[in-house]
């Protein structure tokens, strides 16, 4: 779809009742504070937060980078393609009034230990309501040192500083789907079973050289396939541990690919996980991955999940003010002091007199009360009595009374125990982080209808292709590395040789370990499948009225996965390759051509030799000529 035609906030309050706007309503004139901002994920995040939240302010934490300060890295920040349709409705000088870049220092020492300036800080501290933490490193296979300091504590500092702030009511944590990968069934909870506490870990890291703590990387790991998913579960971890008082939630979307519709269809900016497996795959530099074409490729549009995130931190809001209603509603009926009347609704009498059979019948020691009204009437004293003979007497025998007394003392510590537990269980509910597992278990994508979708959109227009696109998915091993062998090594051999007889350095072998690594990495997930809990997020979808439902969509059940897959390679060849023009030069067209014509060539030559090979030399000579021109 054209960028044109994203929707906008305007269109869709023009279209909303009023009051029905909840979502709208809580982002409406907020500041927002956002980490990870330059990143594939926040920029998307922040692009829809400018052109459809009207938020009064967000402000942007940035570190200087290659030299260039945060203010820089804003203005190049939104040359960006992604902002071109914001950037077309509202002016750059008028954007800048709503940003504000704040810098940051990771190896600080201040209380945050972010390292912002003071006056910022003060600012964050006193505006900030709303913080969106996509701060994070991706690589599956980052060194273990960065993937910790970054993805634990940074995590940490962000919330260390979202808890001194005054008006503060969502923070969402953007973790992964996969931070609980070794376990079979995901539920919308957090799982401490890290082998290390986060602050134990993070202390290591900080004593311990890279070198040291790759040397433990296998011990911290443990089950888990990557130094990603372990930082993450870390930091879920921490967060449920030392912030669960905060309004704070975890939302843990699966692999992001590029937009669907939103701002413009196809945009991404990095080649990472599936994008680069893809492309690797139509240039004809892959042929064989290992994996299962029968599993679910648990994939998501970037859109898709910044809608999500926006939803999921309304309503991470919600849960704060409800649970702090439910708070003290509790609060007042569990420290209400229990009360016993001691009394007998049935036909009989209510007020405490002398024995009825223990130690002996009839005993009593004074006078009070009924026993001297009686004695009175007995001895002739009193022959008038005022009241009335039908209404029930309140009369109880002592002996009664006291075992009543003895079992409401037992009682009274009974409450006390329940009370204690109950309070407990209410507590650990209560603060028990919610989680957004962002999924849909319906019939989805697989990776094999992932893999074929990815041609609906090549049209074979990208420069210099080294084969044909063809490829074969399998789960085995064994299988898979014989033809990596075949397939990736000989060719990169062969090829590199030949750029040597040119005079040319060698490229492909060494293309070709990095993109097998890549390959490995990935085979972890291509060959599972894990049974998600995703209530939380099948809820989110009731807290929307009709008109945000539209502009903030995010039901993957919606999603026309040819109308995307026509857009996904032709968005990478445009935003990340940088080939906007559909043609191609004429001599990177005539590669092409050969190199589709060399292809098929050489599959119907192996397809003659086999035949010869098996005995079938009758059925070649009859059919030579259909064989080579079909």
């Amino acid at each position: 779809m054209a960028s044109g035609s994203a929707r906008t906030r305007e269109g869709v309050e023009n279209e909303t009742s009023p009051g029905a706007d909840r979502v709208l309503g809580f982002y409406r004139e907020a500041t927002v504070l956002v980490t990870g901002g330059t990143g594939f994920l926040g920029k998307v995040l922040l692009e829809k937060i400018l052109r459809c939240m009207n938020v009064r302010k967000v402000y942007l934490l940035i570190r200087t980078k290659d030299a260039q300060r945060p203010a820089e890295r804003l203005q190049q920040l939104l040359k960006d393609t992604i902002f071109d349709q914001l950037r077309s409705g509202t002016p750059v000088e008028r954007l800048l009034e709503r940003l504000e870049p704040v810098e940051i220092s990771l190896g600080a020492s201040d209380p945050s230990g972010l390292g912002i300036e003071p006056g910022a800080e003060a600012r964050l501290l006193q505006e900030t309501e709303v913080v969106f933490n996509v701060l994070a490193s991706v690589k599956f296979n980052e060194c273990i040192s960065t993937a910790i300091s970054t993805n634990v504590g940074g995590t940490r500092r962000v919330l260390l500083l979202a808890r001194r702030m005054r008006r503060l009511r969502a923070v969402v944590h953007v973790s992964t789907l996969y931070s609980n990968c070794d376990r079979p069934e995901i539920g919308e909870r957090v799982y401490p079973d890290v082998c290390l506490n986060p602050d134990t870990v993070l202390q290591l890291s900080t004593v311990l050289s890279a070198e040291e703590m790759d040397g433990l990387q296998h011990c911290l790991v443990g089950a888990l396939p990557n130094t990603y998913t372990f930082s993450k579960k870390c930091a879920e971890t921490l967060i449920q541990q030392q912030f669960s008082a905060l309004p704070v939630g975890i939302f843990r979307p699966p692999i992001v690919l590029s937009t669907y519709r939103e701002p413009l269809a196809g945009w991404t900016d990095n080649l990472n996980g599936p994008a680069g497996l893809c492309l690797a795959t139509v240039k004809g530099y892959v042929h064989v991955i290992r994996g299962n074409r029968h599993r679910r490729a648990n994939l998501v549009p970037v859109d898709y999940c910044v809608n999500a995130m926006l939803v999921a931190g309304f309503d991470v809001a919600e849960r704060k003010r409800n649970r702090t209603e439910d708070g003290e509603r509790w609060e007042r009926e569990q420290l209400a002091v229990p009360v016993y009347n001691y009394i007998y609704e049935g036909p009989n009498l209510t007020w405490v007199l002398s024995t009825y059979r223990e130690p002996l019948a009839g005993w009593t020691d004074n006078l009070n009360g009924p026993a001297g009204l009686c004695l009175a009437t007995v001895k002739g004293y009193v022959h008038v009595i005022r009241g009335n003979r039908h209404r029930r007497a309140n009369l109880v025998p002592v002996d009664y009374c006291v075992n009543a007394m003895l079992v409401a003392g037992f009682d009274v510590a009974e409450r006390k125990r329940n009370r204690t537990e109950d309070g407990e269980r209410w507590e650990r509910e209560q603060l028990a982080v919610p989680v957004y597992n962002y999924i849909y278990e319906g019939p989805n994508l697989t990776w094999g209808r992932y893999m074929s979708s990815v041609s609906l959109g090549f049209d074979g227009l990208l420069h210099r292709l080294l084969w044909d696109h063809s490829y074969t998915i399998v789960p085995s091993q064994v299988l898979y590395r014989v033809l990596s062998v075949c397939c990736h090594t000989v060719p990169a051999w062969l090829l590199d040789a030949v750029r040597r007889l040119r005079g040319k350095s060698p490229r492909y072998r060494k293309l070709m370990m990095k993109t097998s690594r890549s390959l490995e990495t990935m085979s972890y997930f291509g060959l599972r499948e894990w049974n998600v809990v995703n209530d939380n997020v099948v809820r989110l979808r009731t807290l929307l009225s009709p008109a945000e439902a539209r502009l903030l969509e995010f039901d993957l059940a919606t999603v026309d996965w040819n109308e995307y897959f026509r857009a996904y390679i032709p968005g990478i060849r445009r935003y990340v390759l940088g080939e906007p023009k559909p043609s191609l030069p004429r001599w990177s067209a005539l590669w092409n051509r050969r190199i589709h014509f060399l292809c098929r060539l050489l599959h119907k030559l192996l397809w003659i030799l086999l035949c010869l090979k098996l005995g079938h030399r009758l059925y070649v000579v009859r059919n030579l000529f259909p064989i080579l021109i079909s």
